[in-house]
């Protein structure tokens, strides 16, 4: 359930990203807590990990085995940007600060997966 309440904010935070500039007001550094949604995942998704992340400018990136996650984050605290996997394709990536931490998730093909990141 958590799971389908996360998609479904990832959604509808797409527009608000679109009319807000990227914001410092995030700056810093954050360790992540990784987790699949096996509500939403099928039986054979690998495990990804990703590494603690750096928010610089507005600007995030983090290293991760197999790919790197960047993007950017709004002044109102919406985060989009992209999983870049071992095999050079990508995934989107989407979150939000809350409290001094920010949850995103990225969905690929028959897998989903979430992270939080809290400030260091």
């Amino acid at each position: 359930m958590r799971g389908i309440a996360l998609a479904c904010a990832l959604v509808l935070a797409s527009p608000a990203i679109a009319k807000n500039p990227v914001s410092p007001a995030f700056d810093g550094n954050y360790i992540p807590r990784l987790s699949g949604v096996t509500a939403l995942s099928g039986p054979d998704c690998p495990s990804i990990t990703v590494s603690p992340l750096s928010i610089t400018d507005g600007h995030l990136v983090s290293s991760a085995r197999g790919g790197l996650l960047n993007g950017i984050v709004t002044t109102d605290g919406f985060v989009t940007g992209y999983y870049v996997k071992a095999d050079k394709s990508q995934v989107t990536f989407e979150g939000r600060f809350v409290e001094g931490s920010f949850s995103g998730g990225i969905i690929d093909g028959a897998c989903a997966y979430t992270v939080t990141f809290e400030k260091q």
